[in-house]
């Protein structure tokens, strides 16, 4: 098992290329933007904070420790709460004098002003659990979280990462939301993102919103160079395969970037985690998933391809280096070989008209639908282009609570109310980013219409990153290896050493 000093060493290396990679800060009508981010890389490394390896874990599994329910049961013998508790069904919170924290991410205004309201909302019912909350800057949530734990001093609750969950349980850091939670409520979360948030069939993430990626396009560009535009369409049969935008970009690049040094590219720069080539496999591992399939039979290399690593989360080669990932990514190196996208990290590039294309998600749509910042240009959105399948990674913020909080059932009450519909439709509405609840798209205006009911149809499709309690190390070694891919390596010899390299940094987690 990792120390704890250990996970802090390696979390901090990603935070930067993780915090913007599934959840960038949504839209209207002030968004903040990920660039803004500060990178973790510039943060005072927490291996100086004090470590805590001499406690002992709270385990993850613990039972609720609360005091005595304040309220007493109902004739039918189910807790009184004071509030709609969303899906909690724990015990009723306490009637002592508390006080729960926590962490989370700071919004825009208006944002903040409903978060205010349900806050005071709370107060109303329960004055005897005081919230105290921490809202820091979106790139600097994975620093905090890991510095608090290796402190042994987090809060209640903390804003977590979705793709960090198999690594918050390894290290015993969280707490098994299941048993407080109805199986409406989980079974409401769209499967895949279910699936990132939970270990042995135990939910310990609570997610917050969700990410998808699509493919917008300049429809100027397109006109200008002569080239037919991808369908519109939420129908994901119908849009393009990747042979197609390959296809699509050759010919825009000889109209609109024909010396291959810009100012105007075909597809605008990758803006997930820093920027540019091997930012985020989160976004690049999509050219070799979607080649994947994953109703191959097990033991084939489509299947193995589809899933990235052995079922036990332990092995990468013949998973990350099969002819279906060399393939996905000779495509990918064609790219910055015929300089259809420039190989450094360029902000912007979509938004200012300097790009045909761009990979973004619904975010930008929304970010678009606001006056202030409109592009000054003809803008479309399309499917993610299909390899096997439509493939995307899906994932998100998720609330976590802290493996040592003295109150786990008043902490999963509150995170229950929070994310009860009337509260999650109020976050949504103010800052624009997918919900992480199927039942919310019915609910919520505007979902069936175009672009945002093509970002529920990705959703559906969506899949979570390989599951792999080592994934930190998985993410880091394979963004190094797609950079260099990027950049012009042997695609099968530098995907067979990215594979080893994981292989290698596994074993620590074997029993």
């Amino acid at each position: 098992m990792l120390t704890r000093r250990q996970f802090v060493s390696q979390a901090l290396l990603l935070a930067g290329a993780l915090g913007a990679a599934a959840c960038t800060p949504a839209a209207s009508p002030a968004p903040a933007k990920p660039a803004d981010a500060k990178p973790a890389a510039d943060a005072k490394p927490a291996a100086d904070a004090k470590p805590a390896t001499d406690a002992k874990p709270a385990a993850a599994d613990a039972k609720p420790a609360s005091a005595a329910p304040a309220a007493a049961p109902n004739a039918a013998g189910k807790p009184q709460y004071k509030l709609d508790l969303g899906g909690y069904k724990g015990p009723a919170p306490t009637g002592q004098n508390i006080k729960l924290r926590f962490m989370r991410q700071s919004f825009n205004p208006v944002t903040e002003a409903a978060i205010k309201a349900w806050n005071a909302e709370w107060a109303a019912a329960y004055p005897n659990i005081a919230i105290e909350e921490e809202p820091v800057p979106y790139g600097d949530l994975n620093q905090k979280l890991q510095t608090y734990v290796a402190a042994g001093d987090a809060p209640d609750a903390m804003m977590g990462k979705g793709d960090f969950i198999q690594a918050y349980v390894f290290n015993g850091i969280v707490l098994n939301l299941s048993e407080f939670l109805t199986d409406e409520y989980i079974n409401d979360i769209p499967p895949a993102m279910r699936d990132q948030q939970s270990v042995n069939g135990k939910l310990y993430g609570m997610p917050w919103e969700q990410g998808q990626v699509m493919l917008y396009f300049n429809k100027d560009l397109f006109e200008k160079a002569g080239v037919a535009t991808p369908p519109e369409t939420d129908d994901l049969t119908r849009g393009w395969t990747w042979d197609q935008i390959a296809d699509a970009w050759t010919k825009l690049n000889a109209s609109i970037n024909p010396g291959g040094d810009g100012p105007t590219y075909t597809l605008a720069s990758s803006a997930y985690g820093n920027g540019g080539p091997g930012s985020s496999y989160w976004y690049e591992g999509i050219y070799t998933r979607s080649l994947g399939d994953p109703n191959a039979p097990k033991d084939s290399s489509a299947y193995k391809t589809f899933a990235g690593v052995s079922s036990d989360g332990l092995t990468a080669t013949g998973y990350v280096n099969t002819p279906e990932a060399v393939k996905g990514m000779l495509l990918y190196q064609r790219i910055f070989k015929e300089k259809f996208s420039p190989s450094v990290a360029t902000p912007n590039q979509f938004e200012d008209g300097k790009a045909a294309t761009r990979f973004s998600s619904i975010n930008l749509a929304n970010r678009f639908a606001n006056p202030d910042s409109a592009p000054k240009f003809k803008w479309g959105a399309t499917p993610v282009p299909r390899g096997n399948v439509v493939f995307n990674h899906i994932s998100g913020d998720s609330p976590i609570i802290y493996a040592r909080t003295k109150y786990p059932a008043e902490t999963a009450a509150y995170l229950g109310f929070i994310h009860n519909d009337k509260n999650r439709m109020a976050f949504h509405t103010n800052w624009g980013s997918m919900p992480a609840r199927t039942s919310l798209f019915d609910k919520m205006a505007g979902y069936k219409e175009f672009p945002r009911s093509l970002a529920v149809a990705l959703t559906k499709v969506g899949y979570a990153p390989p599951v792999t309690p080592g994934y930190l190390e998985y993410f880091s070694v394979m963004n190094t290896a797609i950079k260099d891919i990027a950049l012009g390596a042997a695609v099968e010899a530098r995907l067979n050493k990215a594979a080893k390299e994981i292989d290698d940094l596994l074993v620590q987690y074997k029993k």
